[in-house]
């Protein structure tokens, strides 16, 4: 199993070692005091795909499970059972169990039979008793949680097509919920600091280590020397965390709205035989259409934000390094800017998430002001090493008081 966090969620995951599809993954809100559960059984591709964690804030586990259609069931059933008996024996937490299972909780054969004894073992009760794709309910959740109240979510994201959850009254026992923001402590990662810390490891040369003939003493020695090293390079800085992450101001009631009725079109060329070329022509055009208006809604409140600032320049690289990807594909360049000279490239594109809006953010802020723009304390070096996006190499450039050819660059976004 892996865990990591990232924006404000914990995702506990287990995917499959040597292919690309599979695996299950559980992401839990930050708010939430939680751990992953190791070495519960092994997981075994195919037939029992798992990973679970223990959500101490609710005194919950949750494990989420994975058995593909033609799997072994009578596997699927002892691990499940493993599972189940080390969770009880450990301590009285509530138990949920989740998961795509393939087993038909609607047509009562022998298999879901088996599934259902077993879960009756330890109290615990199937909640989904409606069809969760097409005419079949195999995306289940089960707990042992009294006064549960199920919901089928008519989604569309996918070939089930819905998605479920379960509402319950538990009780908190940590104040840590209940506050808007609370403080941590993490470790100051900057590029800078990454390059100090080279530098001194790279000056040191460690010969007490190599002429040491006891491994013991120059494992220690090697140890100590790169913790205090880490510590002077990397401190650890007061961090404010909120328990609500900002919302965007561009997602409207009418974009949700229109998001809504762009699902039920999904849904209508997907579950109705009738009229499907002329349904899917109508939801592509459809999409193309709501595509057009988020773009635009997102370049309004991008310049509103922009205008709003009083520093104008750190305003639009915040726009830069909230839309950034952080994982920079391969470069490829296919064509030459109108307007460069001879003999001169335009700039690689990089993978850019809503480039339309920042274009225009972007845009504004080289009406507004001329001037160095970048991050405090960073140099020009640094700061095109750290966003390598287009957009941030036309924002860097304004430092120059040369004319600068803004359109030939922003035209192969």
């Amino acid at each position: 199993m892996d865990t990591r966090s990232t924006r404000g969620i914990t995702i506990s995951s287990y995917s499959r070692p040597h292919q690309r599809r599979g695996g299950t993954c559980i992401m839990v809100k930050k708010d939430l005091v939680c751990k992953p559960i190791p070495n519960l059984v092994t997981p075994i591709v195919y037939d029992f795909e798992y990973c679970a964690i223990e959500i101490i804030t609710l005194n919950v586990f949750v494990i989420c499970i994975y058995r593909t259609p033609n799997s072994n069931f009578s596997l699927f059933l002892k691990y499940l059972n493993a599972i189940l008996m080390r969770l009880t024996k450990r301590n009285k937490n509530n138990i949920i169990l989740c998961g795509d299972w393939n087993i038909d909780a609607l047509k009562r054969s022998n298999n879901f039979k088996e599934l259902e004894c077993i879960l009756q073992n330890y109290n615990i009760t199937n909640h989904i008793i409606k069809p969760t794709r097409q005419s079949s309910c195999i995306d289940l959740i089960a707990s042992d949680i009294p006064n549960v109240q199920p919901q089928i979510h008519t989604l569309g994201l996918s070939d089930h097509e819905t998605g479920q959850s379960i509402s319950f009254n538990g009780y908190v026992d940590t104040d840590r919920c209940r506050k808007q923001f609370w403080f941590q402590m993490k470790r100051d990662l900057s590029q800078d600091n990454i390059e100090k810390f080279m530098s001194c490891i790279s000056s040191l040369s460690f010969s007490e280590i190599y002429d040491s003939n006891d491994t013991d003493i120059a494992f220690n020695h090697f140890h100590d020397t790169l913790c205090l090293f880490y510590n002077l390079c990397f401190p650890t800085l007061k961090v404010k965390i909120t328990s609500k992450p900002p919302k965007s101001k561009w997602i409207t009631k009418g974009i949700k709205r229109c998001c809504v009725r762009k699902r039920s079109m999904y849904l209508k060329y997907k579950l109705l035989n009738s009229n499907k070329n002329q349904n899917l022509k109508n939801y592509k055009k459809y999409t193309s259409i709501l595509r057009r208006c988020i773009l635009h809604a997102q370049k309004i409140d991008n310049t509103r934000y922009i205008l709003q600032s009083n520093n104008k320049c750190k305003a639009a690289w915040d726009i830069i390094k909230k839309n950034s990807t952080d994982v920079d594909n391969n470069v490829e360049i296919t064509k030459q800017a109108d307007g460069l000279p001879d003999g001169k490239q335009s700039p690689p594109t990089r993978n850019f998430q809503n480039s339309r809006g920042v274009t225009s953010s972007v845009k504004s802020v080289i009406k507004i002001r001329k001037g160095v723009i970048g991050p405090p304390g960073t140099s020009l070096i640094q700061r095109k090493r750290s966003f390598t996006s287009v957009f941030c190499e036309v924002v860097v450039s304004l430092r120059s008081s040369r004319p600068i050819r803004v359109k030939a660059w922003l035209s192969y976004t």
